[in-house]
């Protein structure tokens, strides 16, 4: 039974650094970070208060093969 603490933990940077998994993304993490990369193209200032959102964000794209794509300044392309 949950009293609550892992979801303010979360928010505040600690508990779990994935959504589906604690220790590596998912397929559905790189989803959400596509959506958010892309919100953030539009409205740089889009996660300015969601820091639990914007550390998320951060960790995604310091994963290296996503870190490279924003480097040569290449989009994520779903096809």
């Amino acid at each position: 039974k949950s009293n609550g603490s892992s979801s303010s933990s979360s928010s505040s940077g600690g508990g779990n650094l994935y959504f589906a998994q604690p220790d590596r993304p998912s397929w559905g993490c790189f989803g959400i970070f596509y959506v958010l990369d892309n919100c953030l193209a539009v409205r740089p200032t889009c996660l300015d208060r969601s820091p639990a959102l914007s550390a998320f964000h951060e960790r995604m794209a310091s994963i290296p093969d996503v870190a490279g794509l924003h480097i040569t300044g290449e989009r994520l392309l779903w096809l």
